[in-house]
Formats: C-alpha cells, structure tokens, sequence
C-alpha cells in the first residue's frame, strides 16, 4: 500500500512537472526580443549572406572606420589588443546567418521560434542526460524545469543560444560514455566542435567539457591502480565504468578536441586570446553572472543545500570526472560574464545527480512511513525553488504597439518610427545599449556604437557619456555628431543627468519625447533647416516632461530620499525655468521639494546648493527656451 502511495505521489509529481515545463516553454516564446545586441547580429547575418563574406571592419557604425580617442577617465585607462575587430566580427558568423534567416523567413516570429526549438533542445538534453545517469522521471523533469529557470534570464535571440544547447547536448553525450562505455559517445561529443567554433565563440566550453572528462576518467584509473580495489567501496563502484579508454586514447581525445576547435575558428587563437583578453577589460554586469551570486533568488536557497548535502555525503558519490565539471562550473562565474549556460547545461546535471544520491542513501536510513515524509518534504521544496523561479520571471509581455518585437521601455520603439519618418540629416549618436534595436529598426543608418563588445576602450565612453556631460561633448566633437537618442530615466528609475544637462544646453534643441527616451538635434549647418521645421514647441516640451514626470515616479520624492536631488536637479533644470510665472499643478516648487527633504540626508546639501544656484540655472535655460516656440513669454527677466 506504501508502495502504490508513493508510486502514485511520483506520477503525479512527474505530470505536474511535466506540465510546468510546457507551460514556461510556450510563455518563453511570448516574451519579446529584448536583448541588446539580436538586431545588430540579424544584420550582421543579412550582410553576410548578401556580400558572401566574412567582414573585415563592421559595416554598420560609422565609428569603425574612425581611431577610438584617448580620453581620461576616473576609472583609469582602458587598453584594448589590436584583434578586437577581427574577433568580434567573424566569431558567431554562422549563428548570424542562421538567425537572419529565420528572420527574413518571419521577422519578429522567426527567431523567437527558433529560440524557442533551442531551449526546447537544452532542456530535453538536462532531461536525458539525468535519465541516462538512472535517475527516475519525477528526478529528471525536476533538474530539466530547474535549467529552464536558470536560463530565463536569457530569452534572448543571439548566437549564444547555440553555445547553451550545444553544451548540454555535450554533456548528454559525455554522460551516455561514462554508463555504457560505448567510446563512439565521446567522439560524438568531439565532434560537435567544429560546428560549434562557427556558430559561437563558447565552443571553449565544450573543450573544457571534453578536457574534464578526460582528466577525471585518467584520475579515476590512476586511483584505482593506486590500491582503491574495495569492492564494497562506493568509491570503486563509481569508477567502475566509463573507465574503458587507456591513457593513450584519453589524451588523444583531448588533443582531438582542442584542435579541431582551434584551426577551424574563424579568427584564429590569437584571435581568440584578444578577443577574450579585451572582454575582460569589460565591466562586469551582476545580471548576467551565475545564480551562485543571485543571494536573493529563490533558486539560490535550493542549490545551496544541494552542495552542503553532497559535501556532507562526501564526494564517493559522484564520479570524479563530473566532481571536475561542478568545480568549474562554480568557479567559472567569478570569473567571467554570461556562463549561466555553462551552468546550466552542465551544473545541473551534477547536482541532481548528486543529490538524487543522497537523498536515496537518506531515504533508506529511514525506518518508518512517518519519518519518510521528511524525504518528500525536502524533495517539495527543492521543486517549490525553480517553480517560484519561472513564475517570477516568465511573465507575459502585452506590448501593445507591436506584438512579439521589442519592449518599449528598454528599446526607443516609438522614437524609432518617428526618425524612419523624420530622419535628422548628419551623425546620430546613442547609448551602447540601444544599437542592436536601431540596427535592425531603422537599417539605413550607419550608426554610433551597436550592442556587441565592440573596441572595449570606445564601449567605455559611449557608457560613461551617458550621464557625464563633459564626456558627451567630447565624443560630439571628435565624431562630428549631429543627434543624439537619450534615455529620460534610467533602469532603475533614477534621473538620467546626461538628458538634464543635454536639455539645458542652448546647443542641443528639443525634437521629440518618444516612451523614455527623447531625441536632441545639435544647431548647426547641417540642421539648421531641419530644426526649423521639427523643434518641439513649448507647450509640448513642458507637458512631455511633465507626463515623464508622472511616470517616471515624481512620487518617489517623498518615498526616497537618496533620490530627492535628482528630483530637484530635474525640476530646477527642466520645469523650474519659468520661476514663479507658471508652476503646475503636479509639480511643486522648490522649495516646497527642499523642505521635505530631511536635514540629515546625503541630498540635502546638493539640493540645498541647487537651490540657490537658481538664478544661474534660470539664466542658462532661458537661452534654451528661446529658441522654442511659445517658449519666450517664460524666460525669466
């Protein structure tokens, strides 16, 4: 009767799992392409096709062809290696062509298609891979829906994608080796790495795969040969299998995998080594690290007990080959950016491994139906973790100005339709981020910066010019820029001081607030007659501010008084020019803002000193305003 209890707790265990992983696929394929750099990769693909050729420069962005300057920076001097380039442009050139061919077969739909095959493909290869170790179904779906939540911070549409099906695909291989010892596996998994090279730089991951192997199973019968001979011992009966290969063919498989990888990647090693070399230069971005760093994941919770189990247990039960992998796979994200997929296709197979078998040897010890509760207890939370996971992150997306594309409040959608039908005329420029959505959305532009690691040294400006003023003009000059697209707020909602100070300059006109970001043309010849026809109004530029306002969270005010500065700086520079004339109904004064900031906030002296730099700042706007329409019955006297 226990028996049928339990048989009928793991069926439906099994569907409910089962179910979940469906449902998080299908609502995988609703989110929108949001990701830097899919659109620059499309076209990159499309140039490709059309030309027959790998690139040598890239032949969207103007500032390719232009030496990146040397300007100071507080965080120091940037050095980059001269195969930057080369690197960046010819490493992923077949995930390109793929991509824009499913692109040009359905736009938006194409790619979130294929993305959506790709993730299918990984999750299957995590499914199989812990069947083929003889886990059962419950335990199989469990670490397939956990990888499906580590990897839902990379919906994306970009080469990378291939890396993280290949790697867990790998991984399946590897493990379907070690249980039958059937060597054509290994070689199959070697195999892959020459496709791989083409599609993405992360085929290094599948020669560490293959290196981990190979190295462990060598450690394996070296141990064995050393006197471990115990039959009883859970350590020989690990190693008994997967060990049929001799030392020699062990190493020729490593030196197969390595090589074979090597010479047939597009840029070469020293390609490679700079290319690699210049991304470390590269800030690190705490989104894209592992979930080991997330400390507030709910994921975090389970994986930790997972690793203190195993450790407890004591390493015999896991075979040292993959106690190499988990190693790596820990290591690995403090290290470098985006190695979720190296965790995710091959750290999730160990761990449920490994906790598959404590847990049995736990479920064992019990001696009674009351006690074995715990063991579903714990089996419950560990399924509860990902659940709680997928549920947080796999949210549909209702965009309504153009369904299955780009999130407006990351990319400027609607300021993109206003440029594709009132082109400023000469050099746009824009922030890092954006340049892959403005590849794709508006292809006849040769643009500023596009959203790939791209020069390191020219990355960092076109970063940091975004809130420092001072910067931006420098790279306006050396580039000869005559628009720029910049954010209102930033992602977390914070003022972004580069539209202040751009706002307030005389030289940089007003055209267009479109969502969060508004596009400014620079007075010149080339714009003269341009602005003539398209600078914003007064009227329109004071309500677009104000309804930024609004949105942007002019409430957090009163919430937050890290933010009240920024408030003000932005209420003194781009609404508080009209003095006392004119003050709107939902905004309040200045010193109605000062005096709900506390004395003892970080902020309070800067606002105060805003404050009483109102008269200059009044002065320095009221050139702006002058040259809007409507705007001259507010310049202050």
């Amino acid at each position: 009767m226990i028996r049928l209890s339990l048989s009928r707790k793991s069926r439906v265990l099994t569907l409910v799992l089962t179910c979940g992983i469906a449902t998080a696929l299908v609502l995988s394929m609703l989110k929108p392409l949001a990701s830097y750099d899919a659109g620059w990769n499309i076209r990159m693909g499309q140039w490709i096709w059309d030309n027959g050729q790998l690139p040598r420069d890239d032949p969207l962005l103007f500032t390719s062809s232009i030496a990146t300057p040397n300007f100071p920076l507080l965080s120091g001097e940037i050095t980059e290696s001269q195969q930057t380039k080369d690197t960046v442009l010819t490493s992923h050139w077949l995930g390109q062509v793929a991509f824009y061919a499913v692109w040009s077969i359905d736009d938006i739909v194409g790619p979130v298609i294929l993305r959506l095959l790709l993730f299918t493909l990984t999750i299957l290869c995590i499914v199989f891979t812990l069947r083929t170790l003889k886990l059962s179904w419950a335990w199989s779906l469990m670490g397939g829906i956990t990888g499906l939540a580590l990897l839902q911070g990379y919906i994306m549409a970009r080469p990378s994608l291939f890396s993280i099906t290949l790697l867990a695909l790998s991984m399946l291989l590897w493990a379907r080796f070690w249980m039958s010892g059937n060597k054509w596996w290994c070689w199959f998994a070697v195999a892959l790495l020459p496709l791989w090279a083409q599609l993405h730089a992360g085929f290094l991951y599948g020669v560490v795969l293959a290196l981990a192997w190979s190295t462990g199973l060598i450690g394996q019968r070296l141990l064995i040969k050393g006197g471990v001979n115990d039959n009883k011992s859970m350590l020989n009966q690990t190693m008994a299998s997967g060990v049929s290969l001799g030392f020699i063919h062990l190493a020729l498989l490593a030196v197969v995998a390595i090589m074979a990888s090597l010479c047939t990647y597009p840029p070469g090693v020293s390609g490679l080594l700079g290319f690699y070399r210049d991304l470390s230069q590269m800030p690190s971005l705490s989104d894209e690290m592992s979930p080991v760093l997330y400390a507030d994941e709910p994921l975090f919770y389970a994986i930790v007990p997972c690793v203190a189990l195993m450790l407890t247990a004591g390493w015999r039960y896991i075979p040292l080959p993959m106690w190499l992998i988990l190693a790596g796979v820990t290591i690995a994200p403090f290290m470098a950016t985006r190695n979720i997929a190296l965790f995710a296709g091959a750290g999730v197979p160990i761990l449920f491994y490994g906790f598959q078998r404590v847990m049995a040897h736990y479920y064992q010890s019990l001696r009674s139906p009351e006690k074995q509760r715990s063991y579903h207890l714990l089996l419950g939370v560990l399924a509860l973790a990902p659940s709680i996971e997928l549920i947080r992150t796999n949210y549909t997306i209702n965009n309504d100005f153009q369904a299955f594309t780009w999130n407006k409040e990351l990319q400027p959608v609607e300021l993109a339709e206003f440029i594709k039908k009132y082109r400023p005329p000469g050099r746009p420029m824009h922030p890092y981020h954006l340049g892959g959505y403005l590849e794709l959305a508006i292809p006849e532009v040769q643009w500023f910066a596009d959203g790939r690691y791209y020069k390191p040294k020219f990355i960092t400006y076109a970063n940091n010019s975004t809130n420092d003023f001072v910067l931006l003009q420098k790279m306006a000059e050396y580039y000869q820029i005559d628009w720029v697209i910049l954010p209102v707020f930033t992602p977390a909602k914070q003022l972004s001081m580069g539209f202040v100070n751009v706002a307030a300059d005389p030289l940089w006109l007003p055209v267009e607030i479109g969502g969060n970001f508004a596009l400014f043309v620079r007075k010149g010849e080339q714009t003269i007659k341009y602005l003539s026809e398209r600078v914003m109004s007064y009227e329109k530029w004071h309500d677009s501010l104000l309804g930024l306002l609004k949105d942007g969270g002019l409430g957090l005010i009163m919430a937050d008084e890290s933010q009240s500065a920024s408030w003000l700086a932005l209420y003194l520079t781009l609404a508080g020019y009209i003095g006392d004339k004119y003050i709107h109904s939902n905004i309040m004064a200045p010193e109605s803002i000062l005096a709900n900031v506390p004395t003892v906030s970080p902020g309070y002296e800067m606002s105060r000193a805003i404050l009483q730099a109102l008269p200059s700042f009044q002065k320095r706007a009221a050139s702006m305003l002058i040259q809007l329409p409507g705007g001259e019955g507010f310049v202050i006297e």
